[in-house]
């Protein structure tokens, strides 16, 4: 695997993330959550279908003809829901760097998931991340 690609790719993403952020809130302000859930979702349901198409060489709908596959593609989808959603709804609370700052966490419930789901290994590196993490937030948001 490629570090400094993947490095690029992430950096990228937190980039488009923080754009994303204060847009997001803009919106918030007048629009209700779901309905800005159905709208950008339908956003992104129909240009990733378009972008499948067009670069994706495997597209293939039987790929979604397990019910496994089925269960898991809309717990995830669920996931993706809430998360918004609660995102959405911090906004209300909080300005938009601090509400933010909560994304810290996301590598440390990940990791922790990750060993649940996957089976793959916890690290000495990712209670200390959490540690920092956390102090890091708690004097953020304090």
């Amino acid at each position: 695997m490629n570090v400094l690609t993947g490095s690029l790719v992430m950096t990228l993403s937190a980039i488009f993330y923080g754009l994303f952020a204060p847009y997001l809130k803009k919106v918030s302000e007048t629009v209700p959550p779901f309905m800005t859930l159905a709208v950008t979702s339908a956003t992104i349901a129909i240009t990733s279908l378009v972008l499948s198409f067009i670069f994706e060489k495997n597209f293939d709908l039987h790929l979604l003809t397990s019910k496994s596959m089925i269960k898991l593609i809309l717990a995830v989808g669920m996931l993706n829901l809430l998360a918004y959603w609660f995102e959405i709804l911090g906004f209300q609370y909080l300005p938009v760097w601090q509400q933010q700052m909560f994304f810290a966490l996301i590598p440390a419930f990940a990791g922790v998931a990750a060993f649940f789901i996957l089976g793959e290994a916890l690290s000495i590196r990712l209670l200390i991340g959490l540690i920092i993490t956390g102090t890091g937030l708690f004097i953020s948001v304090k």
